[in-house]
């Protein structure tokens, strides 16, 4: 009898991470030639500020994020999650979107494809 091979799912949607750094280390985040796709989150304190995705570079959009635009000086600290397949990274930030209410996103994340499941309690 041939023994069958043990796989793993671990690490199939990740490929790196790193949590609650501050602002001033965002050079350590996947850049464009890394495939930098992926999603990342920004805190004020221990609050979540904002939450959002790259297709390309999680590094650039920190930068711009700390150095730039109207999110400059709202945030201090940050944790980002590259995930290589795109196709993904939408659909996460959506559902942390729902799940965080956050100061800084303008707009909540939906599951466009997804069925929601509706309980009615009577």
């Amino acid at each position: 009898m041939v023994a069958k091979e043990k796989t793993s799912d671990k690490g199939a949607l990740v490929k790196k991470w790193a949590e609650h750094k501050p602002k001033e280390f965002y050079r350590i985040a996947p850049g464009s030639n890394q495939n930098g796709s992926g999603i990342y989150i920004l805190y004020k304190g221990d609050d979540v500020y904002y939450v959002g995705l790259s297709k390309r570079s999680i590094r650039g959009r920190l930068r711009r994020h700390a150095t730039v635009d109207h999110h400059k000086g709202k945030w201090d600290h940050f944790s980002f999650y590259q995930i290589p397949k795109k196709k993904y990274v939408k659909d996460i930030e959506s559902m942390l979107l729902g799940t965080y209410r956050t100061k800084g996103n303008k707009v909540g994340g939906r599951l466009k494809k997804a069925k929601e499941v509706v309980v009615n309690i009577e």
